[in-house]
This record gives C-alpha cells, structure tokens and sequence, in this order.
C-alpha cells in the first residue's frame, strides 16, 4: 500500500538569492513536502521504524535550510529531495517552495520539483550536486 507522508507549509528562513544582497539576510520560505513510501510493513506492525518519521524529516529540512546558502529555489529543493533519498522507503518525492510576497500583488512565487527513484538514479549528475 503506497502511503504519503506530508509536511505542509513548513516555514523556514534560509540564506538565498541571485545576488550576494539576498543571500546576506535569511528570508522566508514555504516548503510543501510529501513523500510515497510503501507502508504494508509499518501499519501491520504499527512500528515507526517501518516509515518515515516526519519530526526527524522537519529537522533534517531545517539543518539543509540552515547550513547552506542557494542562488536558486531549483538547488534548494534537489538538496533536500536528495536527502529524502536517503530513506530506502521513499519511492517519489514532491517538493513545492515558496517565497511569500517576493512578487507585487502576488501571495507568492516559487518551484515545484517531482521525482520517482527511478528517475533520481538513473543519473550520477544528480548524486553529485552540491
């Protein structure tokens, strides 16, 4: 049984931006997560261990956001897809960002990036980043 495990409107401050005036203050962002793993194992023995626990994700999210500054949201989202492949469990992620008020008269702008395992393997470019 594939099952999802979200994290909703997770809102963090991270060091990003084009020029080096963005990337000196932290600014806010969103981030939208949600992770399908295959979760037969965990609720036929209701053990954590056999899924994803989403405190340690959050906490995982906020040591990349924190460490590390980023030109693009594109580069933020694969580091932390990339570390959502680091459970064997997770088979896709989708990862939504945003930057709330960054754009006139809109709530806000950002990226959504969608990846399967299979589409993450298939190539070592991807490991390599950052």
């Amino acid at each position: 049984m594939i099952t999802k495990i979200n994290i909703k409107k997770f809102i963090t401050k991270v060091s990003i931006g084009i020029t080096p005036e963005e990337r000196a203050r932290a600014q806010p962002l969103t981030i939208d997560l949600s992770l399908s793993i295959n979760a037969d194992k965990a609720i036929q023995t209701d053990d954590v261990h056999y899924t994803i626990n989403y405190s340690e994700l959050q906490k995982s999210i906020l040591e990349i956001t924190s460490t590390t500054s980023y030109n693009l949201l594109e580069s933020l989202a694969f580091h932390i897809v990339r570390k959502c492949f680091e459970h064997v469990l997770v088979e896709n992620v989708e990862i939504t960002i945003n930057k709330p008020y960054i754009l006139s008269g809109s709530e806000s702008a950002g990226i959504t990036l969608t990846f399967t395992r299979h589409e993450y393997n298939l190539s070592s470019t991807w490991k390599q980043h950052r």
